[in-house]
C-alpha cells in the first residue's frame, strides 16, 4: 500500500543527490569524525574505570594527537600518516 503524501524511493534518492545538505552533514570526513569521538569516549570511559583519572587523563591527550592524523584515506597510506603521531605521542 503506497500513500500518496510518501514519495517512491527512486524519488527520494533523486531528491537527496540534488541536494547538497545530506552530502555535507553525512560526508565521509563528518562520519570519520562521529566515530572517533564516540571510540574516544568509549575508551576514555573504559580507561577511567580500570587505572583512575590520572592515567585517563594521560591516555586521552595520546589519543587526540592519534585522532588528528586518523583521516579518511586507504590502507595502505596508513602507518604513513600515522608513524609521526606515534612519536610526538609517546612524550605527551
Amino acid at each position: 500500500m503506497q500513500y500518496s503524501w510518501l514519495p517512491r524511493p527512486q524519488e527520494l534518492a533523486h531528491v537527496l543527490r540534488q541536494a547538497g545538505w545530506p552530502r555535507l552533514l553525512l560526508g565521509h570526513r563528518v562520519l570519520n569524525g562521529a566515530a572517533v569521538g564516540i571510540g574516544l569516549g568509549i575508551l576514555l570511559l573504559l580507561f577511567y574505570a580500570l587505572f583512575g583519572l590520572e592515567s585517563a587523563a594521560m591516555a586521552s591527550v595520546g589519543m587526540l594527537v592519534m585522532s588528528i592524523g586518523d583521516q579518511v584515506s586507504p590502507a595502505r597510506g596508513k602507518w604513513v600518516q600515522i608513524a609521526p603521531l606515534l612519536v610526538l605521542a609517546v612524550p605527551l
